[in-house]
């Protein structure tokens, strides 16, 4: 009788403890879906962060294509503007203080 009592606490112990047991595995489970979830979440975060750099990124090598680009329409205005300048210069030199003429090269042009 004695082995029977002994036997029935050892099952209600054994019981016990594997409702315990079932109780942290689904605990743990739970944890592990949460965690999967979260993961998914994190990696679709991830991928529109990557999108959105890659986006950014594309945009600063247009700018900077277009930068480079003004930088050399810029030094292209620049060099005839100075062009403009010196001919400018010389116009109004030659107007200023106009050089002498032959009598006879004008005479050729005359009707």
């Amino acid at each position: 009788m004695m082995s029977f009592i002994f036997q029935r606490e050892n099952e209600n112990a054994l019981s016990k403890r594997l409702s315990e047991v079932s109780e942290e595995l689904r605990k743990a489970e739970s944890r592990s879906l949460t965690l999967a979830h979260d993961l998914e979440q994190s990696n679709k975060a991830l991928s529109a962060i990557t999108q959105d750099r890659d986006g950014i990124t594309k945009q600063i090598q247009e700018f900077q294509e277009k930068e480079a680009q003004s930088k050399n329409a810029v030094s292209t205005l620049e060099a005839k503007l100075k062009v403009l300048i010196l001919v400018d210069h010389y116009s109004i030199s030659y107007l200023c203080y106009p050089t002498p003429v032959n009598e006879a090269d004008v005479s050729r042009f005359q009707i």
